[in-house]
């Protein structure tokens, strides 16, 4: 899941491939009519790309109110949709160490319940019980640092390509 967003906000989002099809656009022997043809093409060949979907919306429009207004609707879908793909990794940097709490709890009862029924190596189950819950304590927040940085980092990429199609969407204009 953080692979495949990483890819569509680095890879398919790329504001140097928003601005090549601006210019695509805006170029003076492209008719009108030829207009929602390439757009389509784009998003063929970047079908998880925000900016083009958006012109495409755009262009269904006619007047500069209505394409406004199409280009605000679809950038505010589009970035909502690359924001949800980001939410799986927040649930694993909220869960991973609920996870190794649990597994610290359990690791204590072990502990505590072999005390309890052990004579002379009390000493020897609670340290294998102690162990147990430190692993698992360990393991959770293995998995959420790591991740929350990522997740961090997606958010922030996800914020930039907001910005990106504002200025894009003014360009478009």
């Amino acid at each position: 899941c953080a692979g495949a967003q990483v890819y569509v906000i680095l890879f398919t989002n790329d504001k140097s491939k928003d601005k090549e099809l601006l210019e695509k656009l805006s170029t003076h022997e492209l008719a009108d009519e030829e207009m929602p043809m390439v757009v389509q093409n784009e998003i063929t060949r970047r079908e998880q790309a925000a900016f083009p979907k958006m012109v495409e919306a755009a262009l269904n429009r006619s007047g500069k109110e209505g394409m406004t207004e199409a280009l605000e609707e679809e950038g505010a879908l589009q970035l909502g949709r690359l924001k949800r793909g980001i939410k799986p990794l927040q649930g694993v940097v909220m869960v991973a160490p609920l996870l190794g709490l649990l597994g610290t709890v359990y690791g204590m009862i072990a502990s505590f319940q072999s005390m309890g029924t052990a004579g002379d190596d009390k000493v020897k189950f609670l340290s294998e019980g102690i162990y147990e819950a430190l692993v698992t304590t360990a393991s959770g927040l293995t998995i959420a640092i790591p991740f929350l940085f990522l997740y961090l980092w997606l958010n922030r990429k996800t914020d930039e390509i907001g910005e990106n199609l504002n200025r894009q969407a003014r360009r478009f204009l």
